[in-house]
């Protein structure tokens, strides 16, 4: 009996034993995924290094693990690199482009008279630009409301800080009396009470499909026609004639934006427009890039479609280049962040998450829903060194200079390597 019981002990400390050594055995790996019934390494995801800060403006302390969680979901929003789901944003045939913010005939600055832009961030799949190689877990929607509180509370203590800045600084009631065309990026749907401003390059083409949808164009985001998306009947707020009818549905309506990193934006605006095929860019943007810039060029550059992205930071940076075309113009001028209330605030790099739940909360989820691209092209690491790695580092400066706001506006940063550079 005695041999019996020390038997049984011995293989329950045994069993205990390897318990404990195949759980650490996990740890190392990583940690377990309910959802998806896998480990999933710590490697392939981003922890912060730092607290996020609330609203208050204070560092609060982590309370019952609720801090942690929010810190690793708010890291993974502002990664700067991982910005997988690269839009298909500009398929245009026949706009104009109102990089002047306020154009008479309103087509926006979707196109230049570009035909094929659609595929224009799918080019980057020949270029460098590699697949993901992991799902990121979605967000909670408790989880994706604390993170959009703490999006808003940023852009307003940005604001604070930047209100001396101009267009930072301009007064709603003034725009609505004297400059209206500022409205123009706000397309309004009156039936659902939704507003959503649109900055090209951040997935818009697939929003005003989404908003022509809702209008009863269309029955399925899937049908709109890429060459319809920027449709003319889509309803605009600085359309509406008189003040009381504009501000009626700024205070109103629900009003969402989505952004995206400053710097990924300019990689797939020179990407799109002078990297892959695009004669309407090549010959106006192009054309004056290789004059500026290259002493004694050839017929054959002066068509413009060899612009190289160190040439491209140079163009847009330079004094002499007075109005930058709206896809590359930084988003702060465009979209009025600091007079507009946005109930939210979409990032690209989270769009998957906050596409969901603005569509819910606005009862709208079983209609319309984001369009993803299908060839889901993602500027990795590798394809972000390879771009800014040419560039030399006075000009990366003075692009930091230039997109500065935006980076505070709606929390982006520079990669490490990156931040002695700019200072």
């Amino acid at each position: 009996m005695a041999f019996g019981a020390c038997s049984c002990s011995a293989r329950k400390l045994f069993a205990g034993a390897l318990c404990l050594y195949l759980f650490g055995f996990t740890f190392m790996l990583g940690f377990w995924n309910e959802s998806t019934e896998e480990i999933v390494d710590f490697k392939k995801y981003d922890f912060p290094e730092r607290r996020v800060k609330y609203a208050s403006g204070r560092e609060d302390e982590e309370q019952d693990g609720e801090q942690e969680s929010f810190n690793v979901m708010a890291s993974y929003s502002n990664n700067s690199l991982k910005l997988n789901q690269d839009e298909d944003d500009d398929v245009v045939k026949n706009d104009i482009d109102d990089d002047r913010h306020g154009v008479k005939n309103d087509a926006e600055a979707e196109g230049h008279g570009v035909k094929n832009d659609a595929e224009a961030d799918g080019y980057g799949e020949k270029n460098g630009a590699d697949e993901p190689d992991e799902v990121p877990i979605m967000m909670t929607k408790l989880q994706w409301e604390t993170l959009q509180e703490h999006r808003r509370s940023e852009l307003k203590q940005a604001c604070q800080k930047l209100a001396d800045k101009p267009p930072l600084n301009t007064d709603i009631t003034t725009v609505m009396t004297k400059n209206k065309r500022l409205l123009w990026p706000f397309i309004v749907n009156d039936k659902y009470k939704l507003m959503y401003c649109y900055i090209s390059k951040v997935g818009s083409t697939h929003w005003k499909m989404a908003f022509l949808v809702l209008q009863g164009k269309y029955k399925r985001v899937e049908d709109v026609p890429g060459s319809r998306a920027h449709d003319p009947s889509l309803k605009k707020l600085n359309s509406y004639p008189t003040i009381e009818e504009i501000s009626k549905r700024l205070d109103n309506y629900t009003i969402f934006i989505f952004v995206r990193n400053p710097f990924a934006r300019v990689i797939s605006g020179y990407r799109s427009k002078l990297l892959q095929p695009n004669p309407s860019y090549h010959k106006s943007v192009g054309r004056t890039i290789v004059k500026r810039y290259r002493t004694n060029p050839t017929d054959e550059e002066l068509k413009g479609h060899d612009v190289t992205f160190p040439e491209f930071v140079k163009y847009l940076t330079d004094p002499r280049t007075k109005s930058l075309d709206g896809h590359f113009k930084p988003m702060y001028q465009m979209v009025l962040p600091c007079s507009v209330r946005f109930d939210y605030i979409g990032k690209l790099e989270t769009a998957e998450e906050d596409a969901k739940y603005i569509l819910e909360n606005t009862h709208v989820d079983h209609l319309i829903h984001f369009k993803q691209t299908q060839r889901n092209v993602s500027h990795d690491q590798a394809t972000f060194d390879k771009y800014f790695a040419e560039v030399p580092r006075d000009d990366v400066k003075k692009l930091y200079q230039l997109y500065y706001p935006d980076f505070e506006l709606f929390g982006y940063e520079l990669p490490e390597y990156m931040k002695h550079w700019v200072q």
